[in-house]
């Protein structure tokens, strides 16, 4: 190992720690199982619980240890690959389709953090998306932008060091401390007695008509087919 390699800490894992929870032992059975205890898996297993579902989740980690607790924590709409592109691919309505389901997934996480009233900074904010010099570019994300459903518009840039970048500005966008909301989310599942089992690494999954079988070392973690 290069002696001369830093480790980088993220502003999350430094001023937060996730609880704990003990590795699985034993055999156990779940309506669903979800490997991964990041900010996907854990919003999956709160919503499944809350409908009644028999959840359990397990991670070779600590929550949240992965790629959420390094995030940047920016709650947005505007996706990687650029209304432009999927717009050219796949169409207007499905760019309207990849618009409306990233709003959506914003509304979900403020009503799930009002309804369980975590304490996480939450804040609505607008987002700034800076294109170097490309004209043609500029124009065409912000027109496929505004064809997705996008509330976008031209703008100044908000820091004097990208004054010289076109910039598009988009409302709607949100910040939050992303291990104090998935911490809050697993106390919940939690209390709706789901199972949370950390330092659990998922050897093998067997899938048959009966049943899912996920091997964990020496326990095997059996969930039932749904229906």
């Amino acid at each position: 190992m290069d002696n001369n390699c830093i480790k980088t800490l993220s502003v999350w894992t430094d001023t937060f720690k996730v609880p704990e929870f003990d590795s699985l032992k034993e055999n156990i059975n779940a309506d669903v199982c979800i490997v991964g205890a990041g900010i996907s898996g854990i919003t999956c297993a709160y919503l499944l619980a809350s409908e009644g579902k028999k959840v359990v989740i397990i991670d070779d980690g600590i929550i949240g240890g992965g790629e959420t607790g390094n995030t940047t924590a920016h709650i947005t709409s505007v996706i990687d690959d650029r209304f432009s592109r999927i717009e050219k691919l796949h169409g207007i309505d499905r760019a309207q389709m990849a618009s409306q389901s990233q709003r959506n997934a914003i509304f979900e996480i403020e009503r799930i953090i009002n309804k369980e009233n975590i304490q996480c900074d939450f804040k609505k904010v607008e987002g700034y998306l800076f294109f170097k010099a490309d004209d043609k570019i500029f124009t065409e994300e912000y027109e496929a932008a505004m064809r997705a459903g996008m509330e976008v518009e031209i703008s100044d840039s908000p820091l004097s060091s990208f004054k010289d970048y076109k910039t598009l500005k988009f409302a709607g966008q949100a910040q939050f401390h992303v291990l104090k909301y998935i911490a809050s989310l697993a106390n919940a599942i939690t209390k709706m007695n789901g199972k949370i089992f950390t330092g659990t690494f998922v050897n093998d999954i067997e899938d048959s008509k009966e049943q899912v079988i996920i091997k964990t070392g020496k326990v095997l973690l059996l969930k039932p087919m749904m229906q």
